[in-house]
């Protein structure tokens, strides 16, 4: 075999290994990505059945990254249900999907927003000027207290 031969043979098996790689991690992947759909379906069960126990209406889904009072941060869908004002702070409850319960947020700790998938440029701002829809208002009306 000569010179040229042994360099063809080692980049057929250089490129070889390198499409072994490559199938492994796009096997890795589908898999992270079905083992994700599959967690975001048995937490959708877990919220519809939640909202039903409830009997709270479904709402708009928003999506936030959130700076709690000991400065952590945790993102999460909800849906908003009361806006309130508290000496000057805006604040808002809602039906938070990862603690599967009715949850009261500081508006000016909420880092980042989206509403059913588009982001929000001013998320107090928006907040402030949200209307709750009217069966989810008489709802709350009916199940929150202040």
């Amino acid at each position: 075999m000569g010179f040229i031969d042994m360099i063809k043979n080692a980049k057929k098996k250089a490129d070889e290994k390198m499409a072994e790689e490559v199938r492994i991690a796009a096997e890795q992947n589908a898999e992270k990505e079905r083992a994700a759909r599959e967690e975001k379906e048995a937490n959708r069960i877990k919220v519809d059945a939640k909202r039903k126990k409830l009997k709270l209406p479904s709402g708009k889904i928003h999506y936030m990254t959130y700076k709690d009072k000991a400065e952590e941060y945790s993102q999460r869908d909800f849906e908003i249900v009361r806006i309130d004002y508290n000496n000057s702070t805006l604040y808002f409850r809602a039906f938070c999907h990862l603690k599967l319960a009715i949850r009261t947020f500081k508006a000016d700790n909420v880092i980042y927003l989206e509403c059913e998938g588009q982001k929000i440029k001013d998320p107090w701002a928006y907040i402030n000027q949200y209307n709750v829809p009217p069966e989810i208002k008489e709802w709350a009306d009916e199940n929150l207290t202040e």
